[in-house]
């Protein structure tokens, strides 16, 4: 009896293991080709399991410092008297969609399989260049549902990232991701969505109601942060009134009550990274589009007065955080008035709306801003004193009501993007403020957020002050690009286009490290030249040792026509990372504005492909000169102790292994000192060195089936192509 129900434990264990993968199956697509980067997954939701990912590459380490700056966003819809096909009940409120925590895609948002077995698809305008850097790939390769087919994508959108689900009210979503690579329209993402009334409650073709979806919204959350709490930052929001011209929900930096100095921006006062601010961004979500009315699908059909519901919530409430499938009546029937009301319809989180209500749309309800608080009579200083219930505050925006008769389809268009001063300025601003210079380098009016206006305290002197202004420019580079996606969506996603990239190939050599690209580019009518750029140290921009390293410059421009390039200039010991782009002539380029204004493209401007699709992040650096006998081969550092940093090499030598001397050609044999081979490696470089070890699982110092390698003595036998062979010893300690 015993085994019988430890068997039978086991059975449900196994159960209920399958039935997790099967409802939280983690299947997405990562557009990195610009600026910005995401990760969308097949369900839409890119709520907190399944998306998480959100970067910026204007910032410390390339990326936003501490990983993601969309920690999760989540989709909530909502009806009133749905009525279940399978027992006739009928529900006063039902609501649908993913938690920020617990998603379920087995019988809410349900991914739709298409024909060749896969849920979602990421199409390319042209070829993904193959970037090779010492016969190693250092590009990502083409994945399942990866396809190049410029005819698919609509406009001139270098990527698209599709799927679509069924969910548990009936309605099915069509969701379509544009990402552009060219340099004005690479900091943001455009997610086009269309919601139909197809009645399709599962995966199946059958159709299971034909009922008409009454007061239906759609509720749409963020959590714009890089990390869980919330306090760094103030959420806020734009376009709630007639006149506006922008409509966005968005975070930009706060000084924390947890400081007792003027951080803002995260200056980081000791560490590496002394000096440098982490937390200089803004970012967040743009309303492009959303219908006026059932079918109403065309960019003339907006709505302005869309999102009719915004306010800042907080994220653990009971009827928001969970999967819709497992609140309760009660939990529903308050998620939808936060949908249709607002969160001031209700007691856990006091925002209120704003006094001059009046003059927004008929209808809708817009809690005040976080950081507008002040202006209207409440003593908030920092976000905490929002009345947070936790440090996690969330955006709320809602789209509503409709109502869709079976058949009858919907289209929401948001922009998710960001801004920021470039990784230079930052630090430039970070150093200055630390010694009390920063004011030297703000001209004009100081530019800080409203609680910094009314409490003086909070910025006290003019050097706080300057570093503030400077990093509160950073919602004024957010705002300038969402306004960029906004007159792409309008244009019908038929945007100028830089020629497309080119495949590249970095070879390092004792005189020089040789880069040469391909002719993917020279179909292009407009093409001019090339430019290559490098970047020394690391291939995104960081603080190493008090200086900034990884910043990309451009070191020549060659003419169309022209494949090669030997950077000369390269110094010993240093490592190098490079990226090609291909540039056109202007010619095809007015004169065009945003509707705030600003310019985005001047007469004749010259456009040209991304860094990011064929940048290097595999080192080049010169190598030796080939060796004149076996007897110079020497083996370094020996012994290798992988935690004794200080005594390896540095750059591209870092947890390496390294033959030095070696002859032009040759084969490395690496036995255990039983005499086990454990790792073949050709030199065919014809230089004078070769390593084993680094962060690329083709470089690891492991065997030829991918083990890592153990304390101990080995043995490495070198053999020419004539047959001359030596053999050196080294010790390897971990």
């Amino acid at each position: 009896m015993k085994k019988i129900i430890q068997f039978s434990a086991l059975c449900l264990i196994l159960s209920l293991i399958l039935m997790a993968s099967t409802s939280y199956a983690l299947v997405f697509k990562e557009i990195k080709i610009g600026r910005y980067w995401d990760r969308v997954n097949d369900a839409c939701h890119q709520a907190q399991r399944e998306g998480r990912f959100g970067q910026y590459i204007h910032n410390s380490h390339g990326v936003l410092a501490r990983g993601y700056m969309f920690n999760n966003t989540s989709t909530h819809i909502g009806c009133k008297d749905w009525t279940d096909p399978a027992t006739g009940t009928v529900y006063e409120y039902w609501i649908g969609g993913a938690g920020h925590v617990a998603p379920n895609e087995s019988n809410n948002f349900m991914p739709i399989v298409e024909e060749d077995g896969l849920t979602i698809h990421k199409y390319w305008r042209f070829e993904p260049p193959l970037v090779v850097v010492d016969g190693f790939r250092s590009s990502d390769p083409m994945r399942d549902g990866d396809e190049v087919d410029p005819g698919y994508i609509p406009g001139t959108a270098d990527v698209m990232v599709e799927s679509s689900v069924n969910t548990m009210l009936g309605i099915t979503i069509h969701q379509r991701v544009y990402a552009w690579s060219q340099q004005n329209h690479d900091d943001y993402h455009i997610y086009d969505w269309t919601l139909t009334n197809t009645g399709n409650l599962d995966l199946d073709d059958e159709i299971e109601t034909t009922q008409t979806i009454k007061d239906f919204y759609i509720a749409r959350e963020g959590h714009y942060s890089n990390t869980w709490n919330s306090w760094h930052w103030w959420p806020s929001r734009v376009g709630e009134f007639p006149g506006d011209t922008l409509r966005a929900s968005f975070i930009y930096p706060a000084r924390s009550h947890t400081h007792a100095q003027d951080l803002l921006g995260d200056v980081r006062t000791s560490g590496n990274e002394i000096g440098y601010m982490r937390q200089a961004w803004a970012g967040g979500d743009a309303t492009l589009f959303c219908s006026s009315a059932p079918n109403m699908l065309n960019i003339a059909d907006d709505d302005p007065s869309q999102p009719r519901i915004t306010a800042t919530n907080d994220q653990d409430l009971t009827w928001d955080k969970p999967d819709a499938i497992y609140i309760n009546a009660e939990d529903r029937q308050t998620c939808y008035n936060a949908m249709s009301q607002g969160t001031a319809a209700f007691t856990q989180f006091v925002q209120p709306d704003y006094p001059d209500a009046l003059l927004a749309y008929p209808g809708s309800h817009h809690g005040i801003t976080i950081d507008d608080m002040c202006l209207y009579g409440y003593d908030v200083r920092y976000p905490k004193d929002a009345n947070l219930t936790t440090a996690r505050h969330v955006s709320w925006q809602s789209y509503g009501p409709f109502t869709l008769e079976h058949g009858q389809s919907i289209r929401l268009v948001w922009a998710r993007g960001a801004g920021s001063m470039t990784p230079e300025k930052i630090y430039e601003v970070g150093q200055a403020w630390r010694a009390g210079t920063a004011a030297d380098l703000w001209e004009g009016d100081w530019h800080l957020p409203p609680p910094m206006e009314v409490y003086p305290e909070l910025s006290p002197t003019d050097n706080d002050k300057a570093k503030d202004s400077w990093v509160t420019t950073s919602v004024d580079s957010f705002f300038r690009n969402v306004y960029n996606a906004q007159w792409n969506f309008r244009q019908g996603y038929q945007i100028p286009t830089a020629p497309p990239p080119p495949s590249l190939e970095v070879t390092s050599l004792p005189d020089g490290i040789r880069v040469t690209w391909g002719v993917e580019s020279d179909a292009a009518p407009d093409l001019a030249g090339f430019r290559i750029y490098r970047a020394k140290g690391n291939y995104t921009p960081k603080i190493s040792s008090g200086q900034m390293i990884g910043t990309w410059e451009l070191i020549t421009s060659v003419d169309k026509g022209t494949h090669t390039y030997t950077d000369e200039t390269a110094e010993r010991g240093q490592a190098y990372y490079y990226a090609v782009t291909a540039y056109d002539n202007g010619t095809n380029i007015p004169d065009v504005s945003a509707e705030d204004g600003h310019l985005i493209y001047p007469a004749n401007q010259v456009l040209e492909s991304s860094i990011y699709l064929n940048r290097t992040v595999v080192a080049a650096q010169l190598t030796r000169p080939a060796g004149n006998s076996l007897d110079e081969i020497r083996i370094v550092p020996n012994p290798f102790n992988i935690n004794a940093v200080n005594l390896q090499y540095t750059g591209t030598n870092e947890n390496m292994i390294n033959f030095l001397d070696l002859p032009p050609v040759c084969t490395i044999r690496i036995f255990t000192e039983s005499g086990d081979l454990i790792q073949t490696i050709e030199h065919t470089s014809e230089s004078g060195d070769e390593s084993w070890g680094g962060k690329l699982p083709q470089r690891h110092s492991a065997t030829e089936s991918g083990q890592r390698i153990v304390s101990g003595i080995y043995i490495a036998h070198f053999e020419t192509p004539d047959g001359q062979s030596i053999i050196r010893k080294f010790v390897v300690v971990r």
